[in-house]
C-alpha cells in the first residue's frame, strides 16, 4: 500500500468533505472543511493522500494574521482527517509532513495545532502555553496541552512576534464549537 499526497483540486472537494464526515462523529470538522475549501475562504493549502487513486486522508493548512505584524506568517494545520479504514497505517504522518515540508517552502515561520499531543510531537510541535501564540479562545487547563506550535524559524523575531498574542485565524475557524476538547 503507497500513499500518495498531493494537492488538492477543486474536483476533490465532495470526496474531502465525505472523507472528513466519516472520519468524525460529528459534522464540525466537515462543516470547516466546506466552508474553507468549498465556499473558498482560502486555506493556503489542502492536500490529500490517496492510495490506488481514491482520496483517503485530508489536510488544510490556513493562514492566520499575527497582531501587530503582518510579516510573520503562522499557519494552522487542521483539521486531519484519515478514513476510519486506512487509520493507524501512516496516512495522516505522509500528509502531516507534507503539509509541514510545503509550509517550510512557503516560508511560513510557525504552525499551530489542537490536537493530540503524543500524536503531533513526532512531528516537533510542542505546547509554548502561557507564552504563546495563544489558542483563539480560552482552552480548559486539561486541554491546554493539546494546543501546540511547531516554530519552523526559531529566530527572536519570530518567537517576539508570536508572545502571548492571539492569533486571529479566518472566520470559520473562528467558532467556539472547534476550541472544546
Amino acid at each position: 500500500m503507497t500513499v500518495h499526497c498531493r494537492r488538492a483540486a477543486a474536483s476533490d472537494a465532495p470526496a474531502i468533505v465525505a472523507l472528513h464526515r466519516a472520519a468524525f462523529s460529528t459534522d464540525i470538522e466537515a462543516d470547516l472543511v466546506a466552508s474553507l475549501i468549498v465556499d473558498q475562504a482560502a486555506p493556503l493549502e489542502s492536500w490529500v493522500a490517496e492510495i490506488d487513486g481514491a482520496v483517503v486522508g485530508h489536510v488544510l493548512l490556513t493562514p492566520g494574521d499575527v497582531p501587530g505584524d503582518r510579516a510573520i506568517t503562522v499557519l494552522i494545520l487542521c483539521p486531519l482527517a484519515v478514513l476510519p479504514s486506512h487509520q493507524n497505517a501512516g496516512v495522516g504522518s505522509a500528509l502531516t509532513r507534507a503539509a509541514l515540508a510545503s509550509a517550510t517552502d512557503a516560508g511560513a515561520r510557525a504552525v499551530s495545532v489542537f490536537g493530540d499531543p503524543d500524536y503531533y510531537t513526532r512531528f516537533g510541535f510542542r505546547s509554548l502555553l502561557p507564552a504563546g501564540p495563544m489558542p483563539p479562545y480560552d482552552v480548559a487547563p486539561q486541554h491546554q496541552p493539546a494546543w501546540q506550535t511547531l516554530l519552523l524559524s526559531d529566530d527572536a523575531a519570530t518567537r517576539d512576534a508570536l508572545e502571548g498574542v492571539r492569533i486571529q485565524w479566518q472566520e470559520p475557524l473562528m467558532v467556539p464549537a472547534l476550541w472544546e476538547a
